[in-house]
């Protein structure tokens, strides 16, 4: 029965459409939150982030030459 055969697929095919319709609106949105992220203002933002984080590590460091030198001169004195 090849017609019975060809009517099982056409269903199966319709119920998978609105599979198909939901999965490509997710892609959309994701494609519209990947846009989003690669946005200008999202890119100055992170490069001010990495900026600070710089900073921040610089600082530190610093921070910890001055603890290494009262150390030593502390075992100096």
């Amino acid at each position: 029965m090849p017609e019975v055969d060809d009517l099982e697929t056409v269903i199966n095919h319709i119920d998978t459409i609105p599979n198909a319709v939901e999965l490509q609106s997710s892609l959309n949105n994701i494609l519209q939150v990947r846009e989003d992220l690669l946005s200008f203002t999202w890119y100055k933002s992170l490069q001010r982030l990495v900026q600070v984080l710089r900073d921040m590590r610089k600082c530190i460091g610093g921070m910890t030459q001055y603890n290494t030198l009262q150390k030593f001169r502390s075992n100096n004195d």
